[in-house]
């Protein structure tokens, strides 16, 4: 496969890049020294960065928490009593979790593409203020009919909108200028695996207050569950259209000063991200690239694994016996997404700090594995230890998804090839939840050992995956490492750029 783009694309005529220098080349992250134009003082830059995360991290953190907990609420809500009240009988309740994902999946990609035409600051509140809407319907629901429609919806309300997140945090190219580099990515992506975590802490805290609320107005605590989130859907979505400018040069926390060392950072990168018009091209060689389809490989199997537990987890609970059911089974799952989101972010950083996610991702999957091991295996009267083991389930889980996001996001360049990278990856990552909604069934509670294998199973898929991608990156990175002066020479002199540029070095 090769990438061509004129030299004029390829890079400004006053960035002058150093051949020593591969660790880091065409990603904005070699050592400008004093003097050069493209120079940026590191606390300046440091600052600057600190003060984009203080204002936008705090605001993806509460929408990405707003959006899967609406995505996963079924699960509080059957644990309320939903299935009982809506009469669900047999794998009913399995199919509405599925068919989510049918809608969220098939147009992810379409709504991506719609999503650039519009700016941040309207499109994402505008899209909350509809899927609140759609909210208050699922709280007044009285069937299955009811149920599958609200769900359909909800999925299509979400579609796109996590690689709308991305576009604002920098890791694709919308209204946001790139603003992170590849070493400073895995600590901000952690804000959104963090709020993952958090959503189903809070969730399950929502959850057991709006239980409370059983009686109020004649009706059910479950149906309150969906109606207060609503609200608070909405009071979001205001927020947000407040809060969040539409891109760094017009936003109202950066002085002009500040813009104009954006503007310098935008220009480091522009080699490496590359023309910003999306052309058919593009698509051609995203999907020739391995890595995304190593990546995709990983994430499907882990997604399995991820929406099985984050939207059964307060099932899994309620049926490890007495003491965990009702209030208490919501209030149990807090514990294990906090757990998970304190071991999350210190890997985060550990994968920022040694430029590594395969080292993380590979033991976090073992962890994962002996967790759904032991919690097939132990006996029904060990509760607590089944228990416990939904803290390791969880650990493991986390990393492992979070990891492989990352590691695709920063191996893949230019910009618009790392847009189509990410929505392919999300895609195939999010068809992951078409199969967990299947593999949870009523009748193999309480131990649901079927569940838990098929989990098993795809982790130990992930797993090979794994090694095969973070082979395939040493082998690509030593071939050209190997590569011979003139070879180097003349892939340059064609003008390709981004991710196969004979410097660039991928990071396993």
């Amino acid at each position: 496969m090769s990438e061509s783009f004129s030299e004029k694309e390829a890079a400004p005529a006053d960035v002058v890049y150093n051949p020593v220098d591969t660790n880091a080349i065409l990603d904005g992250e070699r050592d400008y020294l004093p003097g050069d134009e493209l120079y940026i003082d590191p606390k300046v830059e440091a600052k600057i960065v600190r003060k984009f995360d203080i204002h936008i991290a705090p605001l993806i953190l509460v929408i990405y928490i707003i959006c899967a907990l609406d995505r996963s609420n079924i699960g509080n809500a059957a644990a309320a009593g939903m299935s009982t009240d809506l009469h669900l009988t047999g794998n009913q309740l399995n199919v509405a979790v599925s068919i989510y994902y049918v809608t969220y999946v098939c147009a992810e990609i379409p709504v991506t593409m719609l999503c650039r035409q519009f700016p941040a600051r309207f499109m994402m509140p505008g899209v909350m203020c509809i899927w609140a809407f759609v909210m208050v319907g699922s709280g007044f629901m009285t069937n299955y009919a009811g149920l599958i429609v609200t769900r359909l919806m909800i999925g299509l309300c979400e579609a796109g909108e996590s690689l709308r997140v991305f576009a604002v945090l920098g890791l694709t190219k919308q209204d946001w200028s790139g603003m992170y580099k590849r070493r400073e990515q895995s600590r901000r992506f952690a804000i959104l695996f963090l709020s993952l975590m958090l959503s189903g802490a809070v969730g399950g805290l929502f959850a057991s207050g709006f239980l409370k609320m059983d009686g109020v107005q004649g009706k059910r605590g479950w149906r309150w569950i969906y109606l207060m989130e609503a609200v608070i859907s909405f009071a979001v979505a205001i927020i947000v259209f407040i809060f969040l400018p539409n891109n760094a040069a017009t936003a109202y926390f950066f002085n002009e000063e500040e813009k104009a060392v954006i503007k310098k950072r935008d220009a480091q990168r522009a080699a490496y991200m590359g023309h910003a018009k999306i052309q058919k091209i593009d698509f051609t060689k995203a999907f020739k690239d391995p890595k995304i389809y190593l990546s995709a490989a990983i994430q499907f199997s882990v997604d399995v694994c991820l929406y099985g537990f984050s939207t059964f987890l307060p099932v899994i609970i309620s049926g490890l016996g007495k003491g965990f059911t009702g209030v208490r089974a919501q209030l149990l799952t807090v514990p294990v997404y906090a757990a998970a989101a304190v071991v999350y972010v210190i890997c985060a950083f550990g994968m920022d700090h040694f430029e590594n996610r395969h080292r993380f991702i590979i033991p976090a999957a073992i962890v994962n594995i002996i967790g759904y091991a032991v919690l097939i295996g132990v006996g029904d009267g060990h509760y607590h230890v089944k228990y416990a083991m939904t803290f390791l389930v969880g650990c493991g889980l986390y990393v492992a998804d979070g990891g492989n996001m990352t590691w695709l996001i920063i191996n893949q360049a230019p910009q618009i090839k790392r847009s189509i990278g990410i929505a392919t990856q999300q895609m195939m990552g999010n068809a992951g939840g078409i199969v967990a909604g299947q593999i949870y069934m009523a009748r193999d509670k309480p131990n649901y050992h079927i569940g838990h294998s098929i989990s098993m199973a795809f982790m130990c898929v992930a797993l090979v995956f794994t090694f095969i991608k973070a082979w395939y990156l040493k082998r690509v990175n030593k071939r050209r490492e190997e590569m011979s002066p003139e070879e180097r020479q003349r892939l340059i002199d064609e003008g390709v750029v981004g991710d196969i540029h004979p410097d660039f070095r991928l990071k396993l």
